[in-house]
């Protein structure tokens, strides 16, 4: 018995060696030694160590600049209409510039105002234009043809009453027109024949009066009753004493 065991024994012995020569076993049977996995193992700490130094080294340290991150806006939200009754956003609005004031010019000196003019003679056409009525009436109650107005005539008269009035000198001669002739000649009167008559009135203006003092002096009458006579014109002034001067100027053409 104990030669059968020994016998068995050396049979296994053989057999196991012979399974452990090389090229008879398929790889995936193949064990890994244990000084094999001891490597692994002690390679895999490394990785790890050398790895956890590698993210250390990678992260940010306190005196880098972290990165900025772009907000994006959202379009819904800046779509949306504010509710009623929200505050308006408030902009900023740069003033228009205002204009400078321009420097005002020193005040001139306004120039001394003319003095007015002496006052004018007052106008008495009104009295003219009834002398003028009552000299045709009475030229046509003595059937003489009736005499046309001359604006120049009234021109003249008014001249000769108003210079005998400034000068309170009562004449067919006065201080500006001394000859009767040079004073038709003066104011341009065309005429074939000529008459004057003047009178003097204080402190009334009375032309009714004056002429019937015309009519009832001969000459004075002569005048106004001419034949020869065609154009009249009458002209009055008033002194500064309140005096009235009165000339009836009468042409024939």
């Amino acid at each position: 018995m104990k030669q059968i065991r020994s016998f068995i024994i050396i049979i296994a012995l053989f057999l196991y060696t012979a399974g452990c020569s090389p090229g008879t076993i398929p790889d995936q049977e193949l064990q890994t030694p244990a000084a094999e996995q001891r490597y692994s193992i002690h390679q895999e700490l490394a990785d790890l160590i050398a790895a956890k130094k590698e993210r250390a080294s990678a992260r940010p340290t306190g005196l880098e600049e972290k990165p900025i991150k772009e907000e994006t806006p959202n379009k819904e939200e800046n779509s949306k209409p504010e509710p009623a009754g929200a505050p308006q956003k408030e902009t900023a609005v740069q003033p228009e510039p205002q204009p400078q004031p321009k420097p005002q010019p020193e005040k001139e000196e306004k120039p001394p105002e003319k003095p007015e003019p002496a006052p004018q003679p007052a106008c008495f056409e009104e009295e003219e234009t009834l002398l003028i009525q009552l000299a045709n009436e009475a030229r046509a109650a003595e059937g003489r043809n009736l005499l046309a107005v001359d604006p120049t005539l009234c021109a003249a008269a008014r001249a000769k009453s108003q210079d005998m009035a400034d000068h309170n000198s009562f004449g067919h001669a006065t201080p500006t027109y001394p000859d009767f002739k040079q004073f038709l000649k003066d104011f341009k009167i065309v005429y074939r024949w000529a008459g004057e008559n003047i009178a003097y009135s204080k402190p009334n203006l009375i032309p009714e009066a004056i002429h019937n003092g015309w009519l009832n002096s001969e000459g004075h009458r002569n005048n106004m009753l001419s034949e020869a006579a065609t154009h009249i014109g009458v002209g009055i002034a008033r002194a500064e004493d309140g005096s009235y001067y009165y000339t009836q100027l009468l042409v024939g053409r």
